[in-house]
């Protein structure tokens, strides 16, 4: 049986707890202050970290699925993610969460091969939808690329359809893809990505507004108008890597995050 805690550890637990509240209070206070920098301050950075350690994600409002690469169960790890649906990735092929590099927590998805990718199972559109959504997520590229690499991707794999986030044509920029009846695109054209960076990569769709689509990364956006014919069926898979074997791929994935609107 395991020992009880004693009146004064609890109330010196309970002391510590409340100075670490007070301690989060402050800094929010401090925050709303006009021009004034909390960079400086070593106590302030301390508690900011504390406080972002013990949150992680919470899926509401237009959130659905979030992942940190720290686990491939997405609530578990520091920095934690959270899902409206599936939590636990199926590993494929080389596929793995790597040290080597990350732009956040401890780990990253390394995506080395042709094939290897993170997959999870979507139902109902509970963790992506295929009317409009958007997808951010950090990417390090450790080689070039293979031209058209998928980077991330939804499937409605009833019709064997999808919506995907690839490298573009030429393998320093980006795209958005949305595979139905036809395939409707939009590609950065001076992104200029490199390898040993990483990028925050945004793409968005909504099949419903007059800007169908839209990707950016590196302070360069691409867009489309061109009317999209909606999925058939709503998502039902989504995976994080290359889903379609494509070869000489080499990156890394981080901070992943899926919304059902646009953002």
């Amino acid at each position: 049986m395991g020992s009880i805690v004693g009146a004064g550890q609890f109330w010196a637990l309970t002391g510590r707890m409340e100075t670490d509240m007070k301690k989060l209070i402050l800094v929010l206070m401090l925050a709303l202050i006009p021009g004034l920098s909390l960079a400086g301050s070593q106590e302030i950075q301390s508690v900011v970290m504390m406080a972002k350690a013990q949150g992680g994600d919470s899926c509401t409002g237009d959130l659905l699925f979030s992942w940190h690469m720290e686990n491939t169960t997405v609530t578990s790890g520091t920095p934690a993610g959270c899902s409206a649906g599936d939590t636990t990735a199926t590993t494929v092929s080389g596929a793995e969460l790597s040290a080597t590099y990350k732009s956040d927590g401890t780990y990253s998805a390394s995506i080395p091969t042709s094939g290897d990718r993170f997959t999870f199972t979507a139902s109902g559109g509970d963790i992506a939808k295929r009317a409009a959504g958007t997808i951010s997520f950090d990417l390090y590229l450790s080689t070039t690329p293979a031209t058209g690499a998928i980077l991330v991707s939804l499937h409605d794999t009833i019709s064997g359809k999808r919506i995907d986030v690839k490298i573009g044509s030429a393998t320093d920029e980006i795209g958005i893809r949305y595979a139905s009846a036809t395939d409707t695109s939009a590609t950065t054209t001076t992104a200029n990505l490199t390898t040993g960076v990483w990028y925050s990569v945004v793409a968005k769709w909504d099949v419903a507004a007059g800007t169908k689509l839209s990707v950016s990364a590196n302070s360069a956006t691409a867009t489309s108008t061109m009317a999209i014919t909606q999925l058939a069926n709503e998502i039902d898979s989504v995976a994080v890597g290359d889903s379609f074997t494509q070869t000489t791929n080499g990156y890394y994935i981080d901070n992943l995050k899926i919304y059902g609107t646009w953002q």
